[in-house]
This record gives C-alpha cells, sequence and structure tokens, in this order.
C-alpha cells in the first residue's frame, strides 16, 4: 500500500504520504514492521496518530466525519495471513516480494479522480 500511495504521490506532485498507523494497535504496526515499510519507499511518512490509543482515535474520526468510513468492510482485509509476523525482516521481505515482481504490480495501477 506504501508503493501505491507514492505512486499516487508522484502523479499529483506531493512530497510525503500520511497514514493513520496508532503503533501497537495491530501486528503490522510494530516499530520493526514500519521501519520495514518506511524502507519499501523513498518518500517521507506522517503518522500523526501514532501515539494515541484506539479510542483517541475514534473520537477523532467522529470529529473530523471519517468514522463511518472506516467501520465499512474492508475488501484489503481478506489478504492477510492467519498468523501475521509482528517482527519483519528486511532481507525476508525483499526475498518474498521477488516472487510478486512488485514494481511490475504498482506501475498497473491506475487511480482516478474522487
Amino acid at each position: 500500500m506504501y508503493r501505491a500511495a507514492e505512486k499516487l504521490s508522484e502523479q499529483i506532485d506531493a512530497s510525503s504520504i500520511g497514514t493513520g498507523e496508532s503503533l501497537g494497535q495491530v501486528a503490522s504496526q510494530t516499530l520493526s514492521n514500519l521501519a520495514t515499510e518506511d524502507d519499501a519507499i523513498d518518500m517521507n511518512i506522517h503518522r500523526p496518530l501514532i501515539g494515541l490509543d484506539k479510542n483517541e482515535i475514534i473520537e477523532i474520526a467522529k470529529d473530523i466525519g471519517t468514522y463511518e468510513i472506516s467501520i465499512r468492510p474492508a475488501t484489503c482485509c481478506l489478504l492477510t495471513p492467519s498468523g501475521p509476523r509482528i517482527k519483519s525482516r528486511k532481507n525476508e521481505v525483499v526475498e518474498e516480494e521477488k516472487k510478486l515482481e512488485i514494481r511490475a504490480l504498482i506501475n498497473k495501477l491506475e487511480f482516478y479522480e474522487i
């Protein structure tokens, strides 16, 4: 997803991306995994919610009008493993990504104006 955001950022001339990650809320949001994900792209990533807990984030979402969107079923979650890794190793990620031809997949992405 970071690579898709990076590609979109290039198309709209943005210099960084922002995420809604909160440290430790889910297995993918550990320090190790966030660091590995940071290495995947050549952009700055801003995480304004990183130190907040789930209830604080829910309140902010309600205040800014994004809560209803955030609770919709997500089809991307169908792709999650049964046992996620909480401590990624960059070299393992790189080897697995080689099997998927990630760059070719990202290059096929098309974004539509909303």
